[in-house]
């Protein structure tokens, strides 16, 4: 599950990096703060709060709570969030039934 979450967060990161890169749209990683660009074009992003977040976040996705405090700001965002709740009930699931064979 560790693997998962951290997977998932690292996925979320680049996919949301790439669109604030390549389309130019603020998203998820504006929004909270992951990173901010100066006047002078300088980039300030701190890894330790970011990979913190996106963990939380994608514990949060996974097992479907979703706290409010942080939540997709683009569509396209939201769609790859709902892909990654269909995966955590799913894999959430087959633990669940794989601990009910054993007992």
């Amino acid at each position: 599950m560790c693997m998962m979450i951290y997977g998932v967060a690292c996925l979320f990161f680049l996919y949301c990096d790439f669109i604030s890169n390549e389309h130019g749209i603020d998203g998820f990683i504006q929004e909270y703060g992951l990173r901010t660009v100066d006047k002078y074009g300088m980039v300030d992003q701190d890894l330790g709060k970011s990979l913190v977040t996106m963990m939380y976040f994608s514990l949060t996705v996974l097992s479907t709570v979703g706290y409010g405090d942080y939540y997709p700001v683009v569509s396209s965002e939201m769609l790859l969030c709902s892909f990654f709740m269909m995966m955590g009930v799913a894999v959430f699931s087959w633990i669940m039934g794989e601990i009910t064979i054993l007992s």
